[in-house]
């Protein structure tokens, strides 16, 4: 379930989309492209995108050129894909209301699905050792540690289980008496597990600032608590070369009038767990993705406009309006992003089932669209 879906459904109602499906019912649903010499040194890529309402796998194709080829719904996925992640040869979708991780070859064939537990509501992943993962429960308000492996009993697939923050050790805003730790996005970072604390009260909305938890795998145990300037931290990820994870928080949002735009990148040094920069956006911002360079491109939940920043002179760069096509609702977002070896930035638009390919070198200029999955939520390239 990506992030957005909370401000629209209640927890009760989540709790009725709880089912598991076994491997046996994601079966293969068209012909895969040819996977052959996939992206190592070289053409051709595979852009794995993963479809929250229509519960399947595309794989876009980019050749030198660059040239594209989409391939539509070559693989199911489970109920409500929330991220992907390369490793080892494999490809693992978090899918949230079926609590579940579905596992794939790279060839995009189900090796096995693996439950987390009920009512966890798992929203990200971090692998830190080989077949296991920390999982963040968005209900369970834990983190989780899962056994991926082949063949390990269901009731060993839960290795640990760390308890976020309860509500009596949760800033809450005047007025407000109950929040919710309500833990989203992870990054593993310098020995350490990175996990965003939204804080939300009943309604899914900020009761406080939003906090960082900072995990020793190995003890297993919470050994910091960073208390953030932003509200409803919801992305995170590494910037090797500053030794910094970067946060997205999406800021405050009324349940009748939506997101304020009161988004906020926070970075946060990885050693001395520090802030050491702030940089307000005019947006909500649900996920980063920092170019290895200078700028930095945000996901945001509030339109479809992404997001851009300068992160060495610490400020929001002009937006690129993407709101071409609204879809029936009327609505856009950015709900995914990733980056190729040339450069290539790749964009989705979960209400217009959009994938945009945009070329930095030629400011951000749209070079290529197409009709995705139904919901396009997730991108990862294929190992």
């Amino acid at each position: 379930m990506k992030n957005w879906c909370r401000y629209l459904l209640s927890s009760a109602a989540l709790l009725l989309f709880l089912n598991v499906l076994s491997c046996a019912d994601l079966k293969e649903k068209q012909d895969k492209p040819d996977f052959s010499d996939p992206n190592g040194q070289g053409y051709p890529y595979y852009l794995v995108i993963g479809g929250g309402l229509s519960e399947t796998l595309s794989v876009l194709r980019v050749e030198d050129g660059p040239s594209f080829r989409l391939y539509d719904d070559v693989a199911l996925t489970d109920s409500a894909i929330n991220q992907t992640v390369a490793c080892n040869q494999e490809i693992y979708a978090v899918c949230s209301l079926s609590n579940s991780v579905v596992v794939y070859d790279d060839d995009l064939n189900v090796l096995r699905e693996v439950s987390v537990g009920e009512g966890v509501n798992p929203m990200a992943m971090a692998i830190t050792e080989d077949d296991q993962a920390w999982i963040s429960g968005f209900l369970s308000n834990d983190v989780r540690l899962i056994s991926l492996a082949a063949g390990t009993p269901p009731e060993d697939r839960v290795q640990a289980v760390i308890a976020m923050p309860d509500n009596d050790e949760l800033p809450h805003d005047a007025g407000v008496h109950q929040t919710w730790a309500r833990p989203n996005g992870v990054a593993s970072a310098a020995g350490r597990l990175f996990v965003a604390l939204s804080n939300l009260e009943a309604k899914f909305v900020p009761g406080g600032p939003g906090q960082l938890a900072v995990i020793d795998p190995a003890r297993r145990q919470i050994v910091e608590i960073i208390t953030l300037e932003g509200r409803d931290p919801i992305g995170l990820a590494l910037d090797d070369a500053r030794q910094l994870v970067w946060v997205v928080s999406a800021g405050d949002y009324d349940p009748g009038q939506g997101f304020a735009g009161n988004g906020l990148l926070e970075g946060i040094d990885v050693q001395s767990f520090e802030p050491v920069e702030r940089i307000a956006v005019d947006g909500a911002p649900f996920e980063v993705l920092p170019d290895g360079q200078d700028r930095a491109y945000l996901g945001n939940g509030m339109d479809g406009r992404l997001l851009v920043v300068d992160l060495k002179e610490g400020r929001q760069l002009p937006s690129v309006d993407l709101r071409q096509e609204k879809g029936p609702t009327g609505l856009s977002f950015i709900s995914a992003l990733a980056q190729d070896p040339a450069g290539r930035l790749y964009v989705t638009d979960f209400n217009s089932d959009r994938l945009y390919v945009l070329d930095p070198a030629r400011d951000l200029e749209v070079i290529a669209s197409f009709t995705a999955n139904d919901g396009p939520d997730t991108l990862v390239w294929l190992p």
